[in-house]
């Protein structure tokens, strides 16, 4: 309480009245807490304001839910998305990341004693694959390692075994979307340097010139560095970091 109050404060200076508070109780809340959980907050990461219709129908369509669903406008590119079937809720957000117009939209859960406003979009997840893998690192234990390097790893794609061998394998990794997108990392295996490479799944349009998915275009400081006349291949990030598809191995 005294933090936000001194949050205000630096702005404007409150009289006793409306910085003596007002107790909130559950039993104040119980009916909408219940209503929250129906719903996810999503913010398209967009520097431009997106088409409020065309948003609607695209990801109804996409999302092919069976019970009903409704878009709510909070703020520029911020909405409240109820869905009247819980089990629809959840596949939403299995089959996260979903894009619109190229730009990611992040869902999150509603916070109870935070603003849709005021909640933090600046982490999403992936599904990202790691390729050039020695056939004996494609398991599970490895997956979390790289995976740890990156974010918070949700899961790895394995069989009932624990492992996969196949073209690579995939981490599904809650990514900070405003930092340069990691684009691979060395393994240690054995005393000898091993470099395995990234690519995502379901990549938005991201900066080629300072790999960020989310940033301020007029302050890039990849861009500012950027010769001209250098070409695209000295660029450090392009769309070699986008991956095709793949179905789970579980099963």
């Amino acid at each position: 309480m005294e933090e936000l109050i001194e949050g205000v404060c630096s702005s404007m200076k409150l009289l006793d009245k409306e910085k003596a508070g007002i107790l909130i109780t559950e039993d104040d809340t119980a009916e909408l807490r219940m209503r929250s959980g129906r719903c996810l907050v999503g913010r398209i990461m967009s520097e431009r304001k997106i088409q409020k219709e065309a948003f609607r129908t695209l990801m109804a369509r996409l999302w092919k839910t069976f019970g009903d669903v409704a878009f709510k406008e909070l703020d520029v590119n911020l909405w409240l998305i109820e869905f009247s079937n819980g089990d629809d809720k959840r596949r939403v957000l299995e089959g996260r990341p979903w894009l619109f117009d190229r730009n990611i939209l992040v869902l999150k859960e509603v916070v109870e004693d935070v603003a849709p406003v005021q909640m933090d979009f600046s982490k999403s997840l992936f599904w990202i694959q790691v390729h050039d893998m020695p056939l004996i690192c494609m398991n599970r234990e490895v997956g979390y390692k790289i995976g740890a390097t990156i974010g918070v790893v949700e899961e790895v794609d394995v069989t009932g075994e624990g492992v996969v061998w196949g073209r690579c394998l995939r981490i599904r990794v809650e990514v900070d979307i405003t930092k340069p997108l990691e684009r691979g990392c060395v393994l240690d295996l054995n005393g000898k340097p091993v470099w395995v490479s990234f690519r995502y799944e379901k990549l938005p349009y991201f900066c080629h010139f300072c790999g960020r998915i989310v940033h301020d275009k007029e302050s890039c400081d990849g861009k500012r560095g950027f010769r001209q006349n250098a070409g695209d291949s000295s660029r450090q990030w392009g769309s070699w970091l986008q991956a095709d598809d793949l179905r789970s191995h579980k099963g």
